[in-house]
């Protein structure tokens, strides 16, 4: 039974029996990346999720410079080296929620050969990105994970306001927490960064006003009496800020416009004593007068103020004389420079004094009035029968409006003499040397009619100016409609037996807007920086 003996040596060829499987997942420890514990049953992807890996989720902040690298997968093949080689790629990019606009662009690119995740494009903070990633080798076995990552806010926008700067008007009056405006401003972050606080900053109020805005809610609310005359405006300046780390803010002005209310009625000034009524304190006056002081003549002037706002009528004043039916008037007043002036003739035999009662009232709603007393002394004068030679009016100055393109002839104005002449028979006249105003105007030589005769263009002209006389002949009759008889300073220049007649244009709305630019085009330049509410170009 011969036999040999020989050395049998096997050599096992590898064949390319084993996927690749990832084994590691590397985070760089230098952006800020958070590693939950987020469990794989709390991922969005529906699809697969328990056929796949997937990674815990990441949070990732948005301000990652693009090109840095943030991840390196790991993938291990037991096969030999001549079937290890791997190569990775993104195979899907499912962004939760879905991008309004598509962006083909991914957000995330993987290196082939390292495995190494980098940032491709700019990150949207409050998305979920999953990462569909393969590790391939050259057999092309296949292993895939899911990359779970999510964008993380970083605080980087400062709050803005809505606008530039806050206007708001409000009446002057006593408020409790009563809300004057809305102030609102926006923050470009998400979630607590975006979160925002108002706070007042500063305020230049003296006064015993309190100021106070919503923390939330942004509402401007004011405690207190708001007193136009004491300040018609107050400036706040409110600071917004975020909830994020740094926390960031920034601050807004705020004009508080207190507008006018009608509650101060004028106060006289200038008098010379007072007199107690009841309750109230009446300003007094005094003239002296000679009997013999011609019709016209100024005695005296009163002055009154109003501490509210002018441009709103509450502020605006205008005198008047109390009138009782059936009692001579001896006296008028011009309604808006409180001069007094005779109307008739006085008798220091009839009436040693009078004691006239001055209202100013303003032009508020409702309105308010104030009380004035003056006494005048008439002054005793021996009297020689003489008559005056020429008739008067019972007023030397008028004052009449008219709408432009009326309808004529129109009756303007209805003269009358004094009452001394009242029975005499008198004749009426224009006095102008100007073409234009007999053109326009005429009078009636016997009752003392002043009529329009040609129709007038407030754009040509606004205003017309006149003198009229009386002298004895004829007779004048009763008292026409016009806006309001004015004497005082405008009687200047006129003989006993004139009086002036002003004769103003209202306005028609028979004119349409023009541009001043006469069609030509309007430019304005704006620069990429400007801010909400800032003025552009001035339209006219």
């Amino acid at each position: 039974n011969p036999k040999s003996t020989a050395r049998l040596k096997i050599k096992i060829t590898d064949v390319n029996d084993n996927a690749p499987t990832f084994a590691q997942m590397i985070v760089s420890p230098d952006y800020g990346i958070v590693v939950t514990k987020d469990s794989k049953e709390k991922s969005k992807d529906k699809e697969n999720k328990l056929l796949e890996h997937q990674s815990p989720l990441l949070l990732i902040p948005e301000n990652i410079t693009i090109g840095t690298v943030i991840i390196r997968l790991v993938a291990e093949d037991k096969d030999n080296n001549d079937n290890k080689p791997i190569t990775y790629s993104l195979v899907n990019e499912t962004v939760y929620p879905s991008e309004l606009k598509f962006n083909s662009k991914p957000h995330f690119i993987v290196n082939p050969r390292t495995g190494e995740i980098s940032i491709g494009r700019q990150l949207t903070p409050g998305y979920e990105l999953h990462l569909a990633i393969v590790a391939r080798d050259i057999g092309n076995l296949t292993d895939r994970i899911i990359v779970r990552i999510m964008i993380t806010d970083i605080n980087d926008h400062a709050p803005v306001f809505n606008k530039s700067s806050y206007a708001f008007d409000v009446p002057e009056g006593i408020y409790v927490r009563h809300r004057i405006g809305l102030i609102t401003a926006i923050d470009a972050d998400i979630g607590d960064n975006a979160k925002l606080s108002y706070r007042i900053l500063s305020f230049n109020s003296l006064s015993n006003l309190t100021f106070e805005i919503g923390e939330i809610s942004g509402w401007l609310m004011v405690t207190g009496d708001l007193d136009r005359e004491e300040s018609n405006v107050h400036r706040l300046t409110v600071i917004a800020h975020d909830n994020g780390i740094p926390q960031l803010s920034s601050t807004v002005d705020i004009d508080i416009n207190v507008l006018d209310s009608n509650d101060n009625p004028p106060e006289f000034h200038g008098y010379m004593d007072i007199v107690v009524n009841g309750l109230k304190m009446i300003p007094v006056y005094y003239a002296s007068v000679p009997e013999d002081t011609p019709v016209g003549t100024v005695i005296s002037r009163v002055y009154a103020n109003d501490s509210d706002f002018i441009g709103n009528g509450n502020g605006l004043i205008l005198f008047d004389l109390p009138r009782k039916i059936g009692e001579k008037h001896y006296f008028e007043i011009d309604s808006k420079d409180g001069t007094i002036m005779t109307i008739s003739e006085l008798d220091y035999e009839r009436q040693m004094e009078h004691n006239v009662t001055i209202i100013a009232r303003d032009l508020g709603s409702p309105s308010l009035t104030s009380t004035a007393l003056l006494y005048v002394k008439i002054i005793d004068v021996d009297e020689p029968e003489v008559k005056m030679d020429r008739p008067v009016f019972q007023h030397k100055y008028y004052e009449i409006e008219v709408e432009e393109n009326s309808i004529v002839p129109v009756k303007l104005l209805q003269l009358n003499v004094s009452e001394t002449y009242k029975n005499d028979r008198v004749r009426y006249s224009i006095v102008s040397n100007d073409t234009e105003i007999h053109r326009l105007f005429g009078i009636h030589p016997e009752n003392g009619s002043v009529v329009l005769k040609k129709s007038v263009d407030r754009e040509v002209q606004n205003v017309y100016q006149f003198r009229v006389k009386v002298d004895w002949i004829k007779s004048g009759r009763g008292m026409p409609v016009m806006i309001y008889p004015v004497e005082g300073d405008r009687i200047t220049g006129l003989g006993i037996n004139e009086a002036r007649i002003v004769v103003r244009v209202k306005d028609a709305n028979d004119n349409s807007p023009k541009f001043k630019s006469k069609g030509r085009p309007l430019l304005a330049a704006i620069p990429a920086s400007i801010n909400y509410g800032h003025e552009i170009i001035k339209v006219e």
